[in-house]
């Protein structure tokens, strides 16, 4: 897997666009974060136990990514040297809650 790994880094890093998100998952009993980056061809999952900018650099796609950056608008997203898009899927769903 780790070939993969690095392959599907490299393919969302070169990519024009790629959506990032993540959630909450449980790994033995703690807390993690489950990263995910993807694009129409590809999707990079990666478990961390931290859910901010260390974890997005610990991963390394964010750093080296330049195209457009879809997200939910939370902050650590801004911290990377992209274009940002805002996803609707969050954006309903937060007009739903309001």
């Amino acid at each position: 897997m780790a070939g993969f790994e690095t392959i599907s880094k490299e393919h969302l890093v070169e990519s024009a666009c790629i959506h990032a998100d993540e959630t909450g998952i449980n790994i033995n009993g703690k807390r993690h974060w489950l990263h995910g980056a993807s694009n129409v061809q590809w999707t990079h999952f990666f478990p961390h136990a931290k859910r901010g900018t260390e974890a997005m650099n610990d991963i390394g796609i964010l750093p080296h990514f330049h195209g457009i950056l879809c997200h939910d608008h939370w902050k650590p997203y801004y911290k990377y040297d992209c274009t940002h898009s805002l996803c609707n899927a969050h954006h309903l769903r937060e007009l739903t809650r309001a």
